[in-house]
């Protein structure tokens, strides 16, 4: 069964309550299960308990919050934290900072956001290979048309509603979708766009293209917050400078070298719904 359109309800609920005493009865309700049968299916479906996913988008939220300026009791109050102790033991769990050390640095960091369209953070990952099947289309970058092409593409995604047979065809474990130029060997002026989720096609009767990400070393660049429900437009625009900074501030200041013999690719999650924070993920493929 898939499980996607109810989930969104459940995510979008859990959205709107951050700074009520949201429990997992509740969303149990919103979602019209059992108890019992409502933990199981959304450990399955996200990989952790309702109340660890509750947990997490308040640590988001109080992010924001914090980087806005707010005081530490007063954000861990809003976000239904006991103590303004326990707050700062979860967020520094999760962020590996205290809040206290967020509002430090943050000034400095606010302008030079400001300044060079720089992520909100970036690390060093080595991953495995990733399997992914979804919807593809050959794009040539030196057709004066690419535009129109690429256009085109995304009037094709929206307009047959690809995101969700996707789901309910291959039904993935992981919520999350994967966008990457895949490179033609003989011509490299013409490649192939391709996102998908993070399972492969395995039966001939369905029109998804299967595609394999090389593991190894990746930066990766999480997207200053945009907040969609202002202008959904901005999030693009902030992906797009996020990718300037990559190549035109980041490369230019580190080591590391761009590794052209795999692709780089954009993550998005349920951290990019419709939301005053949405952010996603930049994977660069990078070598010594």
């Amino acid at each position: 069964m898939n499980y996607r359109k109810e989930f969104e309800t459940c995510f979008e609920y859990v959205e709107s309550h951050l700074k009520d005493g949201i429990t997992t009865e509740e969303l149990a309700n919103v979602m019209g299960y059992s108890l019992y049968h409502f933990c199981r299916v959304f450990y399955a479906y996200q990989g952790m308990t309702p109340m660890e996913y509750v947990l997490e988008r308040r640590l988001a939220a109080a992010f924001g919050e914090l980087q806005q300026g707010r005081k530490v009791i007063d954000v861990s109050c809003d976000y239904c934290f006991e103590t303004p102790s326990g707050f700062t033991k979860a967020f520094r769990k999760k962020y590996g900072i205290s809040p206290a050390e967020l509002k430090r640095t943050w000034k400095q960091e606010k302008d030079r956001m400001n300044d060079t369209n720089a992520p909100m953070k970036s690390c060093i990952r080595d991953i495995e290979p990733i399997g992914i099947s979804g919807y593809s289309m050959s794009l040539d970058y030196g057709d004066s048309a690419f535009k129109e092409e690429l256009a085109a593409y995304w009037e094709g995604y929206e307009e047959n509603n690809i995101e969700e047979r996707l789901y309910a065809t291959l039904n993935p474990k992981k919520h999350a979708e994967i966008g990457v130029v895949v490179r033609k060997e003989n011509d490299r002026s013409i490649h192939s766009y391709l996102l998908g989720v993070m399972e492969q096609n395995k039966s001939d009767n369905l029109p998804w293209v299967n595609y394999t990400i090389a593991g190894g070393k990746y930066a990766v660049f999480t997207t200053a917050p945009v907040d969609m429900t202002k202008c959904e437009n901005d999030f693009a625009k902030r992906i797009k400078d996020t990718w300037r900074y990559i190549f035109g501030v980041w490369f230019e200041s580190t080591t590391y070298q761009y590794d052209e013999s795999r692709e780089a690719f954009e993550y998005y999650d349920e951290r990019c719904h419709f939301s005053e924070y949405s952010v996603m993920d930049i994977y660069i493929p990078i070598k010594e």
